[in-house]
């Protein structure tokens, strides 16, 4: 897929941050977007930001108030897409909706260990679910499923991220070059690299500190958090 004018895309949580990001560079380039989020002043926004640039006349932007994690109302979506966009096929679905939580096994509560797991898996599922015929019934079709630096590395800890706007145009960049994998970011390919290379080694004391150092977070978390601020050698 080398352009997305005239194309139909879902996106979720395209209320706030690369969700957003997501739908305004998509309807930038003339495909029509069905937005899903749990917050309706958020979708809302987006909408109005994709307005206020010039919307292509005849393109559709939608907006949806949907919890990922239930079944129904991801199914309502689906429903609702169809309907409203006048289609039975789409050709993009982006499964970007997440939140963090879980944190410690011991001091986290499990509802909150539950709702992380039903949104950022059980979103991607059950949207895949969903809308796989719709995506079945295009001449060409894309799934984005987007995951935090942690979904290499748990307890990765406080990242330095791209902006959501650069971060969404270098998925959609991938998606037009057919990529499978698309990693946004130089701590994402460095973390990537060294947890293949020994994963045994991932959890180890000292391994933090050795990613910090290779992806450059040392620098950076020092100058922003003293917290981070690497202990000074005396000697030096």
């Amino acid at each position: 897929m080398t352009e997305f004018a005239g194309r139909t895309a879902v996106v979720t949580g395209g209320g706030s941050g690369m969700g957003r990001e997501l739908v305004r560079q998509l309807v930038a380039e003339a495909c029509n977007v069905a937005m899903c989020d749990v917050s309706p002043t958020g979708v809302a926004e987006t909408q109005r930001l994709c307005e206020a640039a010039g919307l292509p006349q005849g393109l559709r932007v939608t907006t949806h108030i949907v919890d990922v994690a239930d079944r129904t109302q991801v199914e309502r979506f689906r429903d609702e897409v169809a309907d409203r966009h006048q289609t039975d096929n789409i050709h993009l679905l982006f499964n970007n909706a997440g939140i963090s939580g879980g944190g410690s096994m011991v001091t986290n509560s499990r509802d909150e260990w539950e709702r992380t797991f039903n949104i950022c898996w059980g979103g991607v599922y059950n949207c895949t679910r969903a809308f796989l015929p719709m995506l079945q019934n295009a001449e060409e079709g894309h799934i984005v499923n987007t995951s935090s630096i942690n979904g290499f590395w748990a307890s990765v800890g406080p990242r330095i991220p791209h902006t959501a706007a650069q971060a969404a145009t270098i998925i959609l960049d991938g998606v037009k070059a057919d990529r499978w994998r698309i990693l946004v970011g130089a701590d994402a390919h460095k973390i990537d690299e060294m947890v293949r290379q020994s994963p045994e080694r991932a959890y180890d004391i000292g391994f933090f500190d050795e990613f910090a150092r290779a992806a450059g977070w040392t620098e950076r978390l020092s100058l922003e958090n003293p917290e981070f601020r690497p202990p000074r050698n005396p000697d030096n």
